[in-house]
């Protein structure tokens, strides 16, 4: 009977210990699995961020490329735009030069006829003063005529200067006119000489493609001929070696009478060895079976005392885990109940500092409330001491004005008097 609880406790004890077993073992293969799928998820991210990053910088370098060639052909048509404005600019100023010689000649014969007509205005005016100095009418007309004359000056002037800026304008647009054309003139150069060095790498492209495939079909061609030269040869080989098997092959029947009785001898003598040979070999595995007999039982016997001494140290272990649980759960009770005390003496130390500051805040508050009312009603008083102050000085200063007033009316009145 005890042996049979015995073998039923060691029975589910094992059966427990499996099962612990397999589930830590289905776990670490969880466990593994997930590690697994995450080092594949950060993998494949690494190299997606490394092919996103290559991309990125290749797209960043083929940029800077194209703005670089952009920045240098934009500074190579401004600098050839600025020396052919220089040059335009130059001639412009010498042709103007040139031009305004005789426009400048006829201004000034305009503005030496105008000078002459003012001066004998002038004369005019002078000798009509020094005539009749009270003909006012006399005097308008000549002052009428004189802005007549300035505003026709003025009036030519503005035609000049008009005249002037309009050719300016003219000659600048055509300058510009002619620089862009030559502006796109050389574009069109630059294009035409990118689409010949383009067709020059299509043509030379195109020749080394036909040279690799001539290259290519040759080498072809070669194979083939070395592939049928093999072809051939291995055909040649193997009808040497028919008829050589052939000739071996007829040579051998005489033979065979005398192979056959030898090889009957053989296989009888053969026999009757293998059948020597199992014999030995059914009394080894009787031996041996007997042998694995007498050693499992003595194992059997040997596993059943070591599992009674591990259910043995299983069961104090479990004892002596309750008593530490208990003993923990018996400390952790004794510190949370103190570091309730704790809290709970802090919580009052706090509220009675609180109260402290609460009480002394409310003094100081009461205090400067009377400290202010008392600075009040000093400034009251102040201030209508001031105001008193103010109110004497304005009715002196006003009574001073006043009599200074009377005095400078009366000295009026004598400087007029004193003349009639």
């Amino acid at each position: 009977m005890i042996r049979e609880q015995n073998g039923k406790g060691d029975n589910d004890f094992a059966r427990i210990k499996n099962k612990k077993a397999e589930e830590m073992e289905e776990r670490r293969r969880l466990m593994e699995k997930s590690a697994e799928k995450k080092r594949q998820l950060r993998q494949q991210h690494i190299e997606r961020k490394e092919t996103l990053e290559a991309e990125k910088l290749q797209r960043a370098e083929t940029a800077t490329d194209l703005k670089i060639r952009q920045l240098k052909r934009r500074q190579r048509l401004a600098e050839e735009l600025a020396r052919r404005k220089h040059i335009e600019l130059q001639e412009s100023l010498k042709s103007r030069k040139i031009k305004s010689a005789t426009p400048r000649s006829m201004s000034d014969e305009v503005f030496e006829k105008i000078q002459a007509e003012v001066m004998e205005k002038k004369t005019q005016d002078e000798q009509i003063q020094t005539s009749s100095p009270w003909d006012v009418s006399e005097d308008f007309e000549l002052k009428q005529q004189q802005k007549k004359l300035s505003y026709q000056r003025d009036l030519q002037n503005q035609m000049i200067d008009n005249r002037r800026r309009l050719r300016e304008k003219e000659e600048e647009k055509h300058r510009e006119r002619k620089i862009m054309e030559e502006v796109g003139v050389t574009l069109h150069e630059e294009n035409s000489e990118a689409e010949k060095r383009k067709t020059g790498i299509a043509a030379l492209l195109q020749a080394e493609r036909d040279a690799f495939l001539k290259a290519r079909q040759f080498w072809k061609e070669k194979r083939r001929e070395i592939l049928r030269q093999e072809h051939d040869e291995t055909a040649r080989i193997i009808a040497k070696r028919e008829a050589l098997q052939k000739r071996e092959a007829e040579g051998k029947i005489d033979t065979q009478a005398t192979k056959d009785s030898m090889l009957e001898k053989m296989m009888s003598k053969l026999m009757e060895e293998e059948r020597k040979r199992v014999e030995r070999e059914e009394i080894c595995r009787e031996l041996y079976l007997a042998e694995k007999e007498h050693e499992r039982a003595s194992e059997a016997i040997k596993e059943a005392s070591r599992k009674k001494h591990t259910a043995r140290e299983l069961l104090q272990e479990m004892a002596r885990t309750r008593i530490a649980v208990a003993e923990r759960k018996a400390k952790e009770c004794a510190i949370d109940a103190a570091f309730t005390k704790y809290l709970a003496d802090e919580q009052k130390k706090q509220e009675e500092k609180e109260r402290l500051k609460e009480r002394t805040r409310r003094e100081k508050v009461a205090q400067y409330g009377n400290e202010l009312r008392e600075i009040i009603e000093q400034n009251k008083m102040r201030r209508s001491k001031e105001t008193n102050i103010d109110d004497d000085e304005k009715c002196k200063i006003k009574c001073h004005s006043e009599s200074a007033l009377e005095k400078l009316k009366s000295q009026v009145v004598k400087d007029m008097v004193l003349p009639l």
